[in-house]
């Protein structure tokens, strides 16, 4: 087993508890490499901050565009109902943006 993937399969294990010990090798090389490379794609991934920033608040808004469809489709008898959905929507969106700055 190499140190960067599980291996050429050129060594083999002979026994059950080889065979047991090569698993959990193998499950923890794996994880490891998993886990460097993946912090090494977040780090590149937020390197922009304008770009991090911006692609939060279109989740957000998203969300709150998601919120007020379903809003709109389960309560379309109650404009009651709506309107408050799309106040918490929009304050909510107001506070998430504000708690960024």
């Amino acid at each position: 087993m190499t140190a960067t993937t599980i291996g050429y399969g050129d060594i083999a294990p002979q026994t059950n508890g080889e065979r047991m010990i090569a698993i959990v090798g193998m499950m923890v090389g794996s994880a490891a490499y998993a886990y460097v490379v993946g912090n090494i794609c977040g780090v590149i991934a937020t390197m922009d901050m304008a770009t991090t920033e911006f692609n939060a608040s279109m989740d957000d808004l998203n969300l709150c565009v998601l919120l007020l469809v379903f809003s709109k489709h389960s309560s379309s008898k109650h404009t009651s109902k709506t309107s408050s959905y799309t106040f918490l929507c929009f304050f909510f969106f107001g506070l998430l943006s504000y708690s960024r700055t």
